[in-house]
């Protein structure tokens, strides 16, 4: 039986490669796997904004921005949003602001110079729309927070690079994180919008 077999491969492996075919294209690799990794991108800092607004004395809008911080996302499989914000780097246009705003009674800059963010799930709504949840740490407290961020787009850049943009508008608040000063008075309000767009490059 054997003998008659191994005769029959012989005769017809020919012909089936005459016509176009393999016979080890019917046989499965059974070391094949299939995986689909995110795309990375690193935070462009010149191209991305971290900026918030408050209410002042209860009757209008006061408005400042991070200018130093860094961080990546990944869009696809395995998204992930991480950022770090240098607390000393707040910026509100008045120097004298500036300082009591790094000093003990707000972001305490000297003791905790870092605020961190770091996603733990990111749900694609479809439509570039994610729901993101994560840990923002401020003054050395780690709280869970949830928001909406869009992706503005993504594309190649006329640099021989590629980029992706996202976007997120949500509300926290100060008091959470033990940042209580004013608000007994109205002075600063305890919420605080932010608003933050990135722009990352393909890593």
């Amino acid at each position: 039986m054997r003998t008659q077999t191994l005769l029959a491969v012989l005769v017809i492996a020919p012909l089936l490669t005459g016509l176009g075919f393999s016979l080890d294209a019917a046989q499965p690799d059974a070391t094949a796997t299939t995986t689909t990794a995110g795309t990375k991108y690193k935070i462009d800092p010149g191209h991305s904004h971290v900026l918030f607004r408050t209410t002042h004395l209860g009757l209008s809008y006061a408005h400042g921005r991070f200018k130093t911080f860094s961080g990546k996302f990944t869009l696809g499989d395995g998204a992930s949003i991480q950022m770090e914000i240098v607390a000393g780097s707040v910026d509100t246009q008045n120097e004298k602001r500036e300082g009591h705003l790094t000093g003990p009674d707000f972001f305490n800059a000297g003791e905790y110079p870092k605020i961190t963010f770091v996603s733990s799930a990111i749900e694609d709504k479809g439509d570039g729309k994610y729901t993101v949840t994560g840990t923002l740490e401020l003054l050395g407290k780690p709280r869970e927070i949830s928001f909406e961020a869009i992706q503005i787009g993504e594309g190649d850049d006329p640099w021989g690079g590629y980029r992706a943009g996202l976007h997120a508008s949500f509300t926290i608040k100060r008091s959470d994180f033990g940042m209580n000063w004013g608000i007994d008075t109205d002075s600063v309000g305890d919420e605080v919008l932010l608003e933050i767009s990135v722009e990352g490059t393909r890593e």
